[in-house]
């Protein structure tokens, strides 16, 4: 099985996010508790997530030293930063 580690819920649509201990990033309808997508990237566990105010945006944290910024709308990837060779622990 793959352990969610993180949580976060979206300010402003009835969105959640999930990390998890094998890398996956999923993004779920807070309401009906279907998986919407599942954001590919990280290699490594995810250690945090976090939406943008206005939902717009979620951000990851990982092991993998990598974090990653992605459109909610489409699950489309819009940046990836390196952490400069350690894990990314938090994201804000």
């Amino acid at each position: 099985p793959d352990a969610v580690l993180c949580l976060a819920a979206a300010p402003s649509k009835p969105l959640l996010a999930t990390g998890s201990e094998h890398g996956a990033l999923k993004l779920w309808h807070r309401e009906s508790g279907k998986c919407l997508a599942t954001l590919t990237g990280h290699t490594r566990r995810i250690r945090a997530v976090t939406f943008s105010p206005d939902s717009q945006l979620v951000a990851s944290a990982g092991e993998d030293g990598f974090t990653g910024l992605w459109e909610t709308s489409q699950g489309k990837s819009v940046a990836r930063l390196d952490a400069g060779g350690g894990p990314a622990r938090c994201v804000s």
